[in-house]
């Protein structure tokens, strides 16, 4: 888990609003996923693979909805 939250910091280059979009997304990341993970809330393998699919999301699209659809609840789950 510590190398795919380390990979995260590939979101915040650039400069002007390529800057703010991977900070932003960034800060969204670590709120939905890191915090807690680091807090034991969630398996690290599991973690893991959720930082890595929602990195590469947010790399891939430009706009966030691929991020924002990584980071959704599974349908019939509510948002904790």
């Amino acid at each position: 888990m510590d190398i795919e939250i380390a990979e995260c910091a590939r979101l915040i280059k650039g400069y002007g609003d390529t800057h703010r979009r991977g900070a932003q997304n960034f800060d969204l990341i670590a709120q939905t996923l890191i915090a807690p993970a680091l807090a034991g809330q969630t398996d690290p393998a599991t973690a893991a693979a959720q930082l890595a699919q929602a990195r590469e999301a947010a790399l891939a699209d430009a706009e966030g909805a691929a991020l924002a659809e990584s980071l959704a609840p599974p349908l019939g789950k509510a948002a904790v």
